[in-house]
């Protein structure tokens, strides 16, 4: 009979995974200690302990399915910035179709599409927690990505405003789904998790810089209904929805030992999902759960990435009009200052792509990378209220989107590291419960930084008339030094740590002050 055991258990044994037969090597066979009465205890049994998080959470994926993931994350990035910079040009053809006297209901557009981000990011986590999410990302995302198809149809059809209003409530509804699950699955990648998150900001900046490029060759010169613009988004959309269906449909893969049932869902995955609703029966512990309002380190970053959004949404929208204002000139002039927006937005494309990596080689890691941008944003800042050159100030204006720019992904990169260093050490909380706190902090933190993009251009922009168009200035520069306190207290991540130590440029330094001394 023991032989028999002892064959069992080899066998088991050899279809652990690596990490557990490690585990078992490294535990003591021996851990019999005496008792308080002489006798010696039974002697515990081995555990065997394998990294269930990295079997059901991060993307362990081949790599040519990470391509086609992280392709369709981006073409939704991207249609979100076509979308969102594509505003601006399209606001005069907005107001003369509705026959608008000021801009006061239009920049209502702004508040709904904060307000859809604010309620996606509440409901991202607890709607991936039943049927028929249950944690699938691609049923979560095709159902976003429909709703997104769906929010188009009234614009490309020119409803009334009432229903626009509705329908960018819906957009940010949708988008806060997209950017929270693509930052999480970006930023869990096995290898070059920053650059990754770089191009998939990236592509919004892309979509951002031809925005307006497209909305006004197609709608402003030609004099045409608005509407036709987001015809173009409507097929984007429709895409984007089919190929985030395809690519997540194995993602997160399903848990070692996990036993399918008859209706398709594993017994370990519906055991977590009876252990789940025990865990968060009172509405204070489901607050907690998937809210994550309780946690410091969600609430600093996502005051950062609020002042972070609140300034380049800022410099995006108004730096064209203070331009108007500081240079007049014709009419036919005029609207060439309107390319110095598609330098801004196309040094936040460079900046991610280009910059990005640079966070993870930089002396102290992403931690310290983010102090640089900001204070050279604000250098940049400060040119393009100061110099009194067109030309200088156009300069400034694209070196202070390349700048700000890497700024995004690289403090999601540091939040992300942060989380799961604490997530790692939380036993009581299982891999689903792990993965759902993990993207409703996402949404949490993408939804201030969609606030915060709402409401500082539109302070800015009641200021303009009283103040001045050069009140935008000092405030961004405030939003950099609001940036750089709150940054200040997100603490290090082990791994940014590490990152601080002796580089080849210190060592030269060193060489030469003992050399001059």
């Amino acid at each position: 009979m023991m032989a028999d055991n002892t064959a069992t258990a080899m066998n088991h044994l050899s279809q652990q995974p690596a990490s557990a037969v490690i585990n078992l090597s490294q535990a003591s066979p021996t851990n019999a200690s005496p008792s308080p009465n002489g006798d010696p205890e039974k002697q515990s049994p081995v555990i065997i302990t394998s990294s269930m998080t990295e079997s059901t959470t991060a993307p362990t994926i081949t790599p040519s399915v990470n391509k086609y993931r992280i392709a369709a994350l981006c073409l939704a990035s991207f249609t979100a910035g076509l979308t969102d910079a594509s505003v601006g040009p399209l606001i005069e053809p907005m107001k003369q179709f509705h026959s608008l006297p000021d801009d006061q209901l239009i920049s209502l557009l702004w508040i709904a599409q904060a307000v859809g981000f604010i309620l996606g990011a509440a409901l991202i986590s607890p709607l991936r927690s039943v049927k028929p999410f249950l944690h699938r990302d691609n049923i979560t995302l095709l159902s976003a990505n429909v709703l997104v198809f769906l929010s188009y149809l009234p614009l490309v059809c020119s409803a009334p405003l009432p229903a626009i209003l509705v329908s960018f409530l819906s957009l940010g509804f949708g988008n806060s789904f997209n950017l929270a699950i693509g930052n999480v699955y970006c930023g869990s990648l096995k290898e070059r998790p920053t650059f990754y998150l770089g191009v998939m900001h990236a592509c919004y900046g892309l979509g951002a810089t031809v925005g307006p490029l497209i909305a006004t060759r197609m709608i402003v010169q030609t004099e045409l209904d608005y509407g036709r613009f987001y015809s173009v988004t409507l097929c984007l959309a429709l895409v984007n929805a089919m190929l985030l269906f395809w690519s997540f449909r194995e993602y997160p893969p399903p848990p070692l030992g996990a036993v399918e049932d008859g209706n398709g869902e594993g017994a370990m995955g519906a055991a977590r999902t009876i252990t789940r609703e025990d865990k968060t029966k009172t509405p204070g512990a489901w607050i907690k759960s998937h809210l994550h309002f309780d946690s410091k380190l969600v609430t600093l970053a996502s005051l950062f990435i609020f002042f972070y959004q609140g300034a380049e949404v800022s410099n995006a929208g108004w730096t064209t009009e203070y331009l108007y204002d500081r240079h007049p000139a014709s009419r036919e002039k005029q609207d060439t200052y309107g390319y110095a927006m598609t330098g801004f937005w196309a040094g936040v494309t460079l900046g991610r792509v280009l910059l990005t990596p640079l966070g993870e080689k930089f002396p102290g890691g992403n931690k310290v990378f983010v102090y640089l941008l900001v204070v050279l944003s604000a250098g940049f800042q400060l040119m393009i209220w100061l110099v009194p050159n067109l030309i200088g100030r156009g300069v400034a204006v694209a070196l202070a989107g390349l700048c700000i720019g890497p700024g995004y992904p690289c403090a999601m990169r540091v939040v992300m590291e942060l989380i799961d260093e604490r997530e790692s050490g939380n036993v009581s909380r299982d891999d689903g419960e792990k993965e759902d706190g993990k993207t409703g902090a996402m949404g949490v933190i993408s939804a201030f930084g969609m606030t915060g993009g709402a409401a500082m251009p539109f302070i800015i922009g009641n200021l303009n008339g009283p103040v001045g168009r050069w009140v935008m200035h000092p405030i961004v520069l405030a939003l950099c030094t609001l940036m750089l306190t709150v940054w200040f207290f997100l603490p290090c991540s082990i791994a940014d740590k590490r990152a601080w130590g002796p580089r080849r440029i210190h060592r030269v330094v060193q060489e030469v002050m003992n050399f001059c001394g």
